[in-house]
């Protein structure tokens, strides 16, 4: 089985979004086609890497949703607000009791209805308790049962018409319950059964869509888990990740990205936090010590006669100040719990605006920078600074991973967030230190000219390519194997921003990624020691029109994002923003469920996304194919063509644990009835 195994996730990377880089890849190689048909419509598709790749299915993503919320763990409070783990179980989400079953026995998914958002005069968000057919619930007054809370965006334009919300019903004390289970389960009869496929209820894919970090959870570890989970179940205990099984294997492992080192999809293979945004212990919150009473449940203000009501109680220290929590962030997992032997991507302080006498600290802090500089920690750290795809380089082909030797590289551009430099569909650098599609304007030093910028900070940072390389130089050296991720994380911040341009930059960049991996394993064992899968953790909403080679062939990817003038230089507004073309037909795409309106949606969807993959162990997931799995108690049916998140990282388990058993002994029957004996060991029976 596999001595390696390699996952790639293209972060966002949709089917459709696969599609548009494929053709712009086709046309970039001379390819004339006039119509999506002159290339192709359905299933694996052609034209990148990792379509090369053997194996081809679609996966579901779906994760929980806890009284009424995808955010909420099964532990009362907001898990960012507390320290991970600290908190008494919701009512009703005890293990052995959680919802999910119907009144049949048979198992029952999370159900929720799209709502009208209404607004406070202070400017809240309003969201109205329904029932399945979306009529509000009133109480024995006939007053509305109402939620306020909020709502916004990641980047781009949201439709406010629309979002989720659970059905609701009123139990026998006329209080507003949660129907239906908590585990996210697709169903194909209201979404897509193939994504490249039409459907007739077009906003159910927004609903019950998940997040980076509980998909990333998942792919890691065969479990799913809420919104903003790192490495952690639904009731915020640690969950065993890949990484983890291969250090007990004696194997290294490594994680690399493209946007910010500890960001969702790497963290949740070498983080277990509550929340994916603690990030470092000085990353906008501070958490503090919560009192445990004598069977380590933390006591609130009332606790009497077995209550938990009220505030925490806090520990304080001899000045009677409350204790902080330091050590519940992800900085501090990789550092000191973790280790992985690689951990390479964006989030350096200098990026994003940072600067010496500024830092922008939100990933890496300035004193965690110095340690790791001075040797203080087990890595050898490389970070963004002249010639550093070289230095890169050079550094990993002089690391010792038999030895103990680690490496930690930081990277990030200027004005993008901590991610690297974007690539655009031309494949060249223009929109580099550009945050959005509509931003005209980069945080050049006094003096700098444009050409000036773009130049440093490519000098300045690694490719996605060169850090694969890097870590796969490292890692290749352990004699007994590794388990290495590797994300291409700014597809899903340049389709967060409905950027079309950046989004097919974003995926050749990952593309590429994937062409060097698959020249390493060609030349370090092949596919008889070495599994790799290329997937997603979630898809976006991107729709292509049948004339879009057409109009990319003729305009270009950037004058479909946004307006040119005849000179093919960005228009500008009175603001100095970049201008949105908003016209779908000539775009020949559109975003969300209208094709008459551009930007209808800049969230996730529950899509199922593409899984290419081939390999030692592969079968194991193509025998998944159209499997249910176990969740929580729970035996969640199987969809027809399709496996889930689970059976991926199951599969990955399955080829690590199977790398580490001896050679087996074969016992062969014959075409009569035959009795198989094994011996002590390790044996592999073929029966006729």
């Amino acid at each position: 089985m596999a001595k390696n195994v390699i996952i790639m996730i293209g972060d966002g990377m949709g089917w459709e979004i696969t599609r548009a880089a494929a053709i712009q890849k086709a046309i970039n190689e001379g390819a004339t086609g006039d119509s999506l048909t002159d290339f192709y419509t359905e299933e694996k598709g052609t034209g990148l890497n990792l379509q090369k790749l053997d194996g081809f299915t679609l996966a579901t993503t779906g994760g929980t949703y806890i009284d009424g919320s995808k955010n909420n763990s099964a532990l009362e409070g907001n898990p960012f607000r507390r320290e991970t783990g600290v908190a008494v179980i919701r009512e009703g989400y005890d293990l052995s009791d959680l919802p999910g079953l119907d009144e049949n026995g048979n198992f029952q998914g999370a159900q929720v209805v799209g709502f009208t958002v209404e607004r406070t005069e202070t400017g809240e968000t309003v969201f109205v308790g329904t029932d399945a057919d979306g009529n509000p619930l009133v109480d024995a007054e006939g007053n509305r049962f109402e939620v306020v809370g909020s709502n916004a965006p990641i980047l781009g334009i949201f439709d406010p018409g629309f979002d989720e919300r659970a059905v609701f019903a009123l139990n026998e004390e006329g209080d507003m319950v949660q129907v239906g289970g908590f585990i996210n389960a697709y169903d194909p009869t209201k979404g897509p059964t193939r994504p490249w496929l039409p459907h007739s209820d077009l906003d159910y894919v927004k609903n019950l869509y998940p997040d980076s970090a509980n998909t990333a959870t998942t792919l890691y570890t065969a479990v799913k888990s809420y919104n903003a989970a790192v490495g952690v179940d639904i009731y915020e205990d640690d969950l065993v990740t890949l990484g983890d099984t291969a250090r007990d294997l004696g194997k290294s492992f490594g994680v690399v990205t493209s946007v910010p080192f500890s960001h969702a999809t790497p963290a949740a293979a070498i983080g277990h936090v509550s929340h994916r945004d603690k990030l470092n212990e000085e990353e906008r919150i501070v958490n503090n010590e919560v009192v445990l009473d004598e069977f380590g449940v933390p006591l609130h203000e009332d606790h009497s006669g077995g209550a938990h009501e009220g505030e925490p109680v806090f520990a304080l220290d001899e000045d009677g100040n409350p204790i902080p929590v330091l050590d519940d962030n992800i900085l501090y997992d990789i550092l000191n719990h973790s280790q992985p032997e690689v951990v390479l991507g964006g989030g350096h302080y200098l990026a994003a605006g940072g600067t010496e006498a500024d830092p922008f600290e939100r990933y890496l802090t300035v004193e965690a920078a110095e340690s790791l500089r001075n040797g203080e920690t087990a890595y050898t750290f490389v970070e963004r600074g002249a010639n550093a795809a070289e230095i890169l380089a050079g550094t990993a082909a002089s690391i010792d991973v038999n030895s103990g030797e680690k490496l930690f590289g930081v990277y990030g551009a200027r004005g993008q967030g901590g991610n690297l430099p974007w690539l655009t569909a031309d494949g060249d650098y223009s929109n580099l230190g550009l945050p959005t599609r509509l931003s005209n304007d980069r945080p050049l030093a006094e003096g700098e000219t444009v050409e000036a910028f773009i130049a440093s900070e490519l000098d300045a940072n690694p490719t996605l390519t060169q850090m694969t390389l890097a870590a796969l130089d490292v890692l290749g050296d352990d004699s007994d194997g590794f388990w290495l991720s590797i994300e291409g994380g700014d597809i899903d911040w340049a389709m967060h921003d409905n950027n079309l341009d950046n989004s097919i930059g974003a995926m050749l960049s990952f593309d590429m990624a994937v062409g060097a991996v698959q020249d390493w394993i060609a030349a370090n064992g092949g596919y008889e020691e070495n599994l790799l899968l290329v997937t997603a953790d979630h898809d976006h909403y991107f729709t292509l029109n049948n004339d879009f080679p057409t109009q990319l062939q003729e305009f270009g990817a950037e004058a479909l994002t946004i307006q040119l003038d005849e000179n093919g230089q960005p228009l500008l507004d009175e603001e100095g923003n970049r201008i949105d073309e908003v016209d779908t037909a000539f775009a020949a795409h559109y975003w969300g469920s209208d094709p008459e309106v551009m930007n209808g949606w800049a969230h996730h969807t529950s899509i199922p996304v593409p899984v290419y993959y081939q390999g030692a162990g592969a079968d194991v997931l193509t025998q998944s194919i159209g499997s249910g799995f176990e969740q929580y108690g729970f035996d969640v049916p199987g969809i027809e063509g399709h496996v889930d998140q689970v059976h991926i990282a199951q599969a990955m388990e399955a080829a690590l644990l199977a790398s580490s058993l001896p050679a087996p002994n074969e016992v062969i029957g014959t075409n009569d009835d035959d009795v198989l004996i094994g011996t002590a060991d390790n044996d592999l029976m073929f029966g006729f």
